[in-house]
């Protein structure tokens, strides 16, 4: 794949001139975790995710061409330098300049906004570095650098993506997608998948708002020693197999077991590490024993996790009416930092918005 990509985007154009694009990409909710990654950015295990709908990022960037000297990017973050943001998003966009080696003739403009609050949990990066992708993608595909069919322009804007954060991978499809399954450069969709999933609820869950102790990128590093390693990726592999076949047929009582344990042993990879740590809450012990009780009960709901203490809430829209009385009585019980939640389901996809 990196050397089709590099082939892809080596013919240069003189009519690069200037314009705008802007695109919007949601985030996901991972059912099997990515944690775990070979260089270059390469995932350790398959993952598997649930593409948001209304959580997601949206991207406007501005061109013009210029001289090699004078290319560069200005970034900014909802009209502001943010200084942690830019460094990584810098990082990445001199690693893609030695590909796309057209961006050595331009200058960009690109701000970035969220439709959600950065820390919700809610992986930004996912949806930023994806809809980053997309547009750099479309401004290639604009001057006429790169001429893809569509599978193959989204394998390229995923495989892009991926190098700025592994889960944005799967970012650049709708519904549902799998990494390291196919193929460890790009994520791939997920096909024949049961209309039940198609608008799946997700009520996202705020136990706390602050920052993590603990970064993804340290808690991915950690995996290298762990003593369960190899354990953990072969059952993570295992899983995305079983989950994609789950996809294609209405069986939720299956569904919500191995997305929970799947969520536990994360967690439990983070509680056996070298250092170890803990990045549930009291609260999210408590809203996860309520979930499975109302389960015990008839009611069709489960949670997964993220590398942090918020609970993704997942439903089928039948299960709507219980799902939000649930969310109403976990505020009322104060289980939620300010009362914060957020009301998403699975979505399309990105979307190109000018």
């Amino acid at each position: 794949m990196i050397w089709e990509r590099k082939v892809a985007v080596s013919k240069m154009t003189s009519s690069i001139n200037s314009g705008t694009n802007t695109w919007s990409a949601p985030s996901n909710i991972a059912l099997v975790k990515y944690w775990g990654k070979k260089p270059v950015q390469l995932p350790a295990n398959a993952s598997l995710s649930l593409t948001l709908n209304k959580s997601k990022t949206i991207v406007k960037t501005k061109w013009e061409k210029c001289t090699d000297k004078e290319a560069q990017l200005a970034f900014t973050f909802e009209g502001k330098e943010t200084p942690s943001f830019n460094q990584k998003i810098q990082k990445w966009y001199e690693s893609l300049k030695r590909e796309m080696t057209f961006l050595n003739q331009v200058k960009l403009t690109i701000n970035s906004t969220n439709t959600f609050p950065h820390s919700a949990g809610i992986a930004s990066s996912a949806s930023s570095m994806a809809a980053l992708s997309l547009s750099l993608m479309d401004l290639a595909k604009t001057i006429g650098v790169i001429d893809l069919d569509e599978a193959s322009w989204l394998k390229m804007a995923s495989s892009y993506a991926r190098l700025g954060s592994g889960s944005a991978a799967r970012s650049v499809y709708p519904v549902a997608a799998s990494w390291g399954l196919v193929d460890n450069e790009f994520a791939s969709a997920v096909q024949d998948i049961h209309p039940v999933y198609r608008d799946f609820g997700d009520a996202i869950l705020i136990v706390d708002s602050g920052t993590k102790a603990v970064s993804s990128s340290l808690g991915h590093e950690l995996m290298n020693k762990h003593p369960y390693r190899d354990l953990r990726f072969a059952m993570a592999n295992r899983r995305v197999g079983e989950l994609v076949e789950l996809l294609k047929k209405d069986d939720f009582e299956h569904f919500s077991h191995l997305v929970e344990v799947e969520a536990l042993e994360l967690h439990s990879m983070m509680m056996t590490s070298n250092p170890s740590f803990i990045l549930m809450k009291p609260k999210t012990l408590e809203i996860i024993d309520r979930v499975r009780k109302a389960r015990a009960n008839g009611h069709e709901i489960c949670f997964t996790l993220d590398a942090g203490p918020n609970i993704h809430l997942l439903y089928p829209q039948r299960a709507r009416e219980f799902a939000m009385k649930f969310v109403s009585e976990c505020k009322s019980a104060d289980l939620l930092d300010q009362g914060q939640w957020i009301d998403d389901q699975v979505g399309n996809g990105p979307t190109k918005e000018d």
